[in-house]
């Protein structure tokens, strides 16, 4: 769901606001981890955030053993899921 507001009290420079912008997954873990070649995610505390800049969906294990699957030029915020 896309909310826009204002920038600031005097006006709005055209960016739009997104509900993920104010998701809270805790610290980041020490380092990201690849995936493969353009693929990779980092664990936070109360989450995942992934990213794929290939031309092709993947599927992936992160942490406890779940599976991801990421589609192609996508990223995805996951929460509380590790």
């Amino acid at each position: 769901m896309r909310t826009t507001t204002d920038d600031w009290d005097g006006g709005d420079h055209q960016h739009a606001y997104y509900d993920f912008y104010h998701t809270d997954l805790g610290k980041p873990g020490p380092r990201m981890i690849e995936i493969s070649r353009g693929a990779a995610y980092r664990k936070y505390e109360h989450g995942i955030i992934a990213y794929n800049r290939t031309a092709a969906e993947i599927d992936a294990a992160v942490p406890q053993g779940k599976r991801l699957r990421i589609g192609a030029l996508d990223g995805v915020f996951i929460k509380d899921s590790c």
